[in-house]
């Protein structure tokens, strides 16, 4: 997985839909300068915790089998106290 570093500080990009580009179901995409991208090597079992802006992507999949679902938790803080939203993917 890759993350670019400071993204989440020059707020929200837009998004554009790439579904008919990806095995992944309502798959969106943004246009970044990956140079700036910084690889972290995860493995299975390993979870991500960055900010919700932060852009971040992976690579196609070569694998023979398909990657897991993802989950994703989000955490939002509110004047009504912590909220928090969850979501399976399958």
């Amino acid at each position: 997985m890759e993350f670019i570093p400071g993204s989440h500080l020059e707020g929200i990009k837009v998004h554009n839909n790439v579904s008919h580009k990806s095995e992944i179901r309502d798959a969106l995409a943004v246009s970044a300068d990956s140079s700036r991208a910084v690889k972290i090597t995860r493995s299975i079992g390993d979870v991500s915790f960055h900010h919700c802006r932060t852009l971040h992507f992976t690579n196609g999949n070569v694998a023979d089998t398909p990657r897991p679902e993802p989950y994703s938790c989000n955490f939002l803080l509110s004047s009504l106290g912590l909220r928090a939203k969850t979501t399976g993917f399958s």
